[in-house]
């Protein structure tokens, strides 16, 4: 028998973490909407948050976040 996932927001300390530049949160079992304090980590060239359980994540009204992270060359997400 398979084991139930259990399933966590994303933590706001993510954008705390300044000089990370690789970021992969893949089917890491998160639940929610991605914090928009990721938008602080300007030096990430790579983001993942793609996941199969895509219908526990929230939709964000506002990913203006995205907008900040200048460097990113990389981004996966349920939709891609």
């Amino acid at each position: 028998m398979k084991p139930i996932p259990r399933f966590v927001p994303i933590s706001k300390f993510m954008g705390s973490i300044k000089s990370l530049t690789y970021l992969n949160l893949s089917n890491m079992n998160f639940i929610g909407r991605v914090p928009p304090q990721l938008g602080s980590l300007t030096r990430l060239v790579y983001l993942d948050i793609h996941t199969d359980y895509f219908h526990f994540f929230e939709y964000s009204p506002d990913v203006s976040w995205l907008a900040s992270l200048h460097s990113l060359e990389h981004y996966l997400t349920w939709d891609t």
